[in-house]
């Protein structure tokens, strides 16, 4: 492999560069391509931060992998579905939200939509796996604890065995719940069998558990149960069939409409 070693390359020619070479070798480490550029780690990251930024690669602990065209546009088509309900149903959670609360915000769109509107509330301390929501919030001058653990590829939350001791010795008001899918038989899942573990705690250590979800999710199934409706205080949503809505209620939970 030839080595570059040119000190004087432009940043964007540089980054161009560190573009192609992680396509042509799928992956690179931070360490390879200080060594590959001759540039300092600190400079490598700074590259790497920015070209995620733009969307070019996605980071990873201690380097990037290609990200492919089709792969960010899965990214934006998760984020704009069904956009419009995601909003109702946040401004709707919204509303149970105290100022002075320690709420827990899991990951996930509708999730990131709520986030984008507490800055109307004061005082609140936030726990989060999520690192988009910390983005978010960071600005509005809240205490937020970001949970620790191992940074999913190609996702921006946090799960694993430190995460889950993390949660274990906190305490919180609400926890704001998304899911992939939820059936009132079959329960309520996420692709993600870790995040699912993160889940499942983070209920446990909420005095109430809210889940925001629009109903295109209904009667989807994904590969993780993490919960069922008679663990859920309250269920927010964009619409529901009448019988649905009776059969959750009547495992003890309130269904709002957004």
């Amino acid at each position: 492999m030839s080595n570059l070693g040119d000190d004087l390359l432009f940043a964007e020619e540089r980054r161009a560069k560190i573009i192609e070479y992680i396509n042509n070798n799928k992956k690179a480490t931070v360490n390879e391509l200080s060594e590959y550029f001759k540039v300092c780690i600190s400079t490598i990251r700074n590259d790497l931060k920015d070209l995620e930024t733009l969307g070019k690669i996605t980071r990873t602990h201690g380097g990037a992998i290609t990200k492919s065209k089709s792969s960010q546009e899965l990214d934006l088509e998760k984020r704009t579905e069904n956009l419009e309900a995601k909003k109702i149903i946040a401004k709707k959670a919204l509303e149970l939200i105290d100022d002075g609360d320690t709420i827990i915000l899991d990951s996930g769109t509708t999730i990131h939509e709520l986030a984008k509107l507490m800055h109307s509330k004061k005082d609140l301390t936030i726990i989060t796996n999520d690192l988009t929501c910390v983005n978010i919030l960071e600005p509005y001058g809240f205490n937020i604890i970001i949970l620790g653990g191992i940074v999913s590829n190609g996702f921006h939350w946090v799960s694993g065995e430190y995460t889950l001791k993390m949660l274990e010795g906190l305490n919180a008001d609400k926890v704001f719940l998304s899911a992939g899918g939820f059936s009132i038989n079959r329960g309520i899942s996420i692709g993600s069998l870790p995040i699912s573990y993160v889940k499942e705690v983070m209920i446990k250590c909420s005095a109430k558990s809210i889940l925001i979800s629009d109903i295109s999710k209904y009667e989807k199934y994904k590969l993780a149960k993490f919960a069922d409706f008679k663990d859920i205080d309250i269920f927010i949503t964009d619409k529901i069939d009448d019988n649905v809505k009776k059969a959750i209620e009547e495992l003890g939970g309130e269904v709002i409409l957004a």
